[in-house]
């Protein structure tokens, strides 16, 4: 069933989401907790908004489409992950093997590695090809802990696909040393698809609310002050600021002629902010030196709280841009930081088969009360399936 059926179909049952239900979605502990028992008793990861997400991408699945093209040295795949899975939510062999020899992908033991680990649950761009060299990129989508995460997900991977497609660089830098800006360019450019489709409901709680989510994700990344090996990968916070500032007034110039999000439009968008961050290499080494030698050991102390780090960590504020840029985003984040759904971050570190056991036997009854419930519910049978997934004898 392709995309644009299930669409169809699922929006004559239920109808399809709009984006401002998708920001104010309701996912009460309820839903969630009748969620993880589902997942207990089956093995699959299905939260009980999927249907309703899927039938909103299928559209923006098809509008990308038409913005990504044709290439001759390029196919760009996008599946739903239970697509290849079983009624379980596990994935099918015979069904992995379809995919493989439907879309003429030679590297089947990569590919049914990197689906389970990497898809379940979140999602990831892989890149292979086909007997004839063609480069297949391949994105397996997964819900990912409530709609709203989920549809910018998709955004940032997308953006990866048209990185792939016009060769991304930066700075001139090798593809090793462009990595951070890569993952820069795509929470931005998700980041920005989500601020114009809110722009475009016209309603004010709708750009409000979508406007402090954004603002949320993006802050939460300042924590990697206490990280600096991870450098400046993701922290997209400056040029956040300045698309906040400036889009309202211009979201049009990213639309195409049909009033939908033109990709191509959006990612040239986006490629300038990143440049306009002005993160330098040099500038990062800087900040990577300073972090590590100065900012990451405060945290060390073990009765450093957030609050005291970030109180110790002000002390070298007018040091380094970017180590102001973090310590800018840091503060936000301590002023604006929401009450965290322990049960929906918990079902959806139960998404990915491999880590399921450990999630599930690690957790408290602090944390999840009815952890006893859920682990009496509990089958493995789809953890040994995915351990013998990664048999050869099963693809032919």
């Amino acid at each position: 069933m392709s995309e644009s059926d299930f669409c169809v179909i699922i929006g004559k049952k239920r109808g399809a989401m709009n984006f401002s239900e998708i920001v104010f979605y309701d996912y009460p502990e309820t839903k969630i907790d009748a969620d993880i028992q589902k997942l207990m008793k089956t093995g699959g990861y299905q939260p009980t908004f999927t249907g309703l997400v899927r039938a909103f991408l299928a559209s923006e699945i098809r509008h990308f489409y038409g913005h990504f093209g044709q290439s001759d040295k390029m196919d760009l795949i996008i599946n739903y992950i239970g697509d290849i899975c079983n009624d379980k939510g596990v994935p099918d062999f015979s069904k992995v093997n379809a995919f493989l020899k439907r879309n003429d992908i030679i590297e089947k033991t990569e590919l049914k590695e990197k689906t389970v680990r990497e898809s379940f649950g979140s999602g990831y761009i892989h890149n292979y090809h086909d007997s004839k060299g063609k480069n297949k990129l391949v994105y397996f989508y997964d819900m990912v802990g409530n709609p709203f995460d989920t549809i910018y997900t998709f955004a940032h991977e997308m953006t990866h696909a048209m990185q792939d497609k016009n060769n991304y660089t930066v700075y001139n830098l090798d593809k090793k040393e462009i990595a951070d800006y890569r993952e820069i360019h795509a929470n931005l450019t998700a980041a920005t698809f989500m601020m114009v489709k809110a722009l475009q409901t016209g309603q004010d709680q709708v750009i409000h609310q979508t406007t402090e989510k954004l603002k949320q994700l993006s802050s939460k990344m300042a924590h990697v002050m206490k990280r600096p090996e991870l450098g400046i990968r993701y922290f997209d916070w400056k040029g956040l600021g300045n698309v906040l500032s400036e889009l309202p007034d211009n979201y049009q110039k990213l639309l195409d002629t049909s009033g939908h999000i033109d990709w191509n439009r959006l990612y040239d968008y986006t490629e300038k902010k990143v440049c306009q961050m002005d993160y330098t290499p040099d500038k990062v080494q800087s900040a990577k030196k300073l972090l590590s030698d100065r900012v990451a050991p405060i945290w060390q102390n073990e009765n450093c709280t957030n609050q005291t780090f970030f109180e110790q960590a002000k002390k070298h504020q007018g040091q380094n841009e970017i180590v102001d840029d973090f310590l800018n985003a840091f503060s936000y984040h301590l002023g604006h930081r929401t009450t965290t759904n322990k049960l929906e971050a918990f079902y959806q570190q139960l998404a990915n088969p491999i880590y399921r056991n450990d999630r599930l036997f690690s957790a408290s009854n602090n944390d999840i009360p009815n952890i006893a419930i859920y682990r009496k519910l509990y089958s493995d049978d789809s953890t040994r399936f995915i351990s013998k997934f990664t048999r050869q004898e099963h693809f032919s």
